[in-house]
């Protein structure tokens, strides 16, 4: 219960610590929060606003070669049913919509 922190820990500061209520507050946690197209948005959002290397750096490129891996990587653990291109697409186009629309 410790590692939870904010709104996820409002969710379940209720529940007593017990045997019987961890699959309880793992099912409400899980529910709440584990979202695949919202996550695998937010990894999208990350390897669009990438930082440009100005300089060469050998540093600069390694750190941004992980980056990359890293929201690549996480993106393909979510096994997701949609194929990456049209993740990545419907991304790109999102961002050229506004707020308002975005939201529905």
């Amino acid at each position: 219960m410790s590692s939870v922190t904010s709104e996820a820990h409002q969710l379940i500061q209720n529940l007593p610590v017990t045997q019987q209520n961890f699959h309880v507050t793992w099912n409400l946690l899980c529910d709440r929060y584990n979202n695949e197209r919202l996550i695998a948005a937010a990894h999208v959002k990350s390897l669009l606003s990438l930082p440009v290397i100005n300089k060469e750096s050998a540093t600069d490129l390694r750190a941004l070669i992980n980056q990359f891996q890293s929201n690549l990587n996480a993106i393909k653990a979510l096994d997701l049913s949609i194929p990456l291109h049209e993740v990545l697409l419907s991304e790109i186009l999102i961002e050229h919509v506004d707020e308002v629309t975005r939201k529905q």
